[in-house]
């Protein structure tokens, strides 16, 4: 398999696209639930796609570009679960081929071949929750597109002011679609300072490219009269809140321990059989740096998963083809083989519950639906009700919702409150601690068109 991918021929690319639809498609017809990065996504789709504005209306903290991505989405596959994994294994699919041939054009191996393209596309396969359509996909197409400007900063040694503006700019984008990807910036300034001679120009011309997306951002929502709601319930929540890792440390280590098996002996082939150019010298300590960058990013990421470690794919991808590539060829099949075996094999184990992997924190558990179609507001913290029904009134962020609803005596909470109400009215609001009643003596028209029975309150019927 490996001497089918040492060429440069673009046509092999359908071989392995032909490769990874048959590593996926168990996957397709036997997937093991929702995740709650999935459901989320579907939620905050549905009230964009119904023309909802981000923080103003839709009381979430998702990222403004993540939220478009999320509402193109749910205009082009609504809640299927098969379609949005088609369309991301195609991502990650020109993800892989965009990244092989990145390499080639760049001539970062001594001989020019496919076979990161492969390694990349096995290393994918590490678990199912890298095929979920998140905002952590196109956020990566925008790292592959800023280390391609990397690697021309430390290729050509006359600098252009457009290759430093785009790099920074590339980076602002993808942390408007996910917001920690904010920390590649330090990460790639570091880099810059080691490999190239950043002058203070350039430095400049990096930080503005990425603050350029986010100062857009601010002036739309400042024209829109709602900037406040911006800083608050995007910058201040992503930068303020925890949460808590939905796949342990330990099981990641499980999933990813065939890599990491391959990844120390490649170190071992490289220092003694490592004959490289000082400019594939360099490009092997830039990746060794981006890697430490992208497993720093995953621990310190928001919910914690396989997909949390998507930026360090590039990296692994780069260092383990060194180790296929350098060791004998009769020797590089056996080892290819049983990587693409091992990883393969234990991310199925993990799936079906052989291999101790805990997979329920990230799976969505559920239970029978008590309702169906309906439109809820759900503030018990509970997100599976929204696997049947549509979120209404738009606070789709429990923690953002809990805080609005804890203060009735807030004229802004009771203003926001009567006008998304209004907006977008619910059928069933799940309130356990009756944190409405406040809001209902203050609105008249909620007395009106609701009533409380046990821990809900229902619209009644003639409204």
């Amino acid at each position: 398999m490996l001497n089918y991918f040492r060429s440069t021929d673009p046509y092999r690319l359908l071989g392995l696209f032909l490769l990874m639809s048959l590593l996926i498609l168990p996957w397709m017809f036997d997937w093991p639930g929702m995740i709650l990065p999935e459901l989320k996504s579907i939620m905050v789709g549905q009230k964009v796609r119904d023309g909802f504005l981000m923080y103003a209306e839709i009381t979430d903290r998702t990222p403004p570009l993540a939220a478009l991505f999320y509402g193109f989405c749910q205009w082009l596959v609504g809640k299927s679960l098969i379609g949005r994994h088609i369309l991301s294994g195609i991502l990650l699919f020109f993800f892989g081929a965009y990244y092989g041939l990145l390499l080639i054009s760049k001539r970062a191996f001594p001989e020019s071949t496919l076979v990161p393209a492969l390694v990349f596309s096995i290393l994918l396969m590490v678990s199912f929750d890298m095929l979920a359509l998140t905002a952590e996909l196109p956020a990566f197409g925008f790292l592959l597109v800023a280390l391609k400007l990397l690697m021309d900063e430390v290729e050509f040694r006359e600098h252009h002011d457009e290759t430093d503006l785009n790099l920074g700019l590339s980076l602002g984008l993808a942390s408007l679609l996910v917001f920690t990807y904010a920390l590649f910036l330090p990460g790639v300034i570091i880099i810059l300072l080691l490999f190239t001679r950043l002058s203070l120009r350039r430095f400049f011309l990096l930080l503005f490219g990425f603050m350029l997306p986010h100062g857009l951002l601010t002036g739309f929502y400042h024209y829109r009269h709602s900037l406040n709601d911006l800083l608050e319930r995007f910058y201040h929540a992503s930068l303020n809140s925890a949460s808590p890792a939905l796949l342990p440390v330990p099981d990641l280590l499980i999933l990813f321990s065939v890599p990491l098996f391959f990844l120390f002996l490649s170190f071992f082939v490289l220092n003694r059989n490592a004959r490289l150019t000082k400019y594939q010298s360099q490009l092997l300590q830039i990746m060794m740096l981006w890697l430490v960058i992208a497993v720093i990013h995953a621990l310190l990421a928001k919910d914690l998963r396989p997909q949390s470690f998507l930026p360090a794919v590039p990296a692994l991808s780069f260092l383990l083809t060194h180790h296929f590539l350098l060791i004998k060829r009769r020797f590089a099949e056996i080892h290819i083989g049983l990587f693409l075996a091992g990883t393969v094999a234990l991310a199925y184990l993990a799936r079906y519950e052989i291999a101790p992997v805990r997979y329920e924190k990230l799976l969505v558990q559920t239970p029978e639906p008590v309702w169906k179609d309906k439109r809820v507001l759900d503030l018990s913290g509970n997100p599976t009700v929204f696997i049947y029904n549509t979120p209404a009134p738009p606070f789709t962020d429990p923690v953002l919702t809990n805080r609005i609803f804890s203060q009735p005596n807030t004229y802004e909470s009771v203003i926001l409150v009567e006008k998304l109400f209004r907006l977008d009215p619910p059928d069933i609001v799940l309130d356990p601690e009756n944190k409405l009643a406040p809001f209902a003596r203050r609105i008249p028209d909620l007395e009106k068109k609701y009533e409380r029975r046990d821990d809900k309150w229902i619209k009644k019927a003639n409204n």
